[in-house]
């Protein structure tokens, strides 16, 4: 999703800019378009920062399901040396 953002915010200010260059410089519809451009850059830098972010939660529901996998295998190696234990 956020790969689409970009897409559409790189392609919407690649437009902003080739208007904007024929327009004259006192235009407000050169004005708008330089708002619609800084939007747009804005748009492409919450998309990289949300992208990351998702990264960051992959990762760490990897480390916990690591951690969990570990906690697990303590818990049965404790079982069995308990259940040893008594056996004796």
């Amino acid at each position: 999703m956020t790969e689409i953002v970009e897409e559409v915010a790189d392609e919407v200010e690649k437009i902003a800019e080739e208007v904007e260059r024929k327009l004259p410089g006192d235009s407000k519809l050169k004005e708008s378009l330089e708002s619609i451009e800084n939007l747009a850059e804005g748009a492409v830098k919450y998309a990289k920062q949300t992208q990351d972010l998702i990264h960051k939660v992959g990762d760490i529901e990897k480390e916990t399901e690591d951690t969990l996998n570990t906690t697990n295998q303590v818990e049965r190696v404790s079982q069995e040396l308990s259940s040893n234990k008594n056996k004796s």
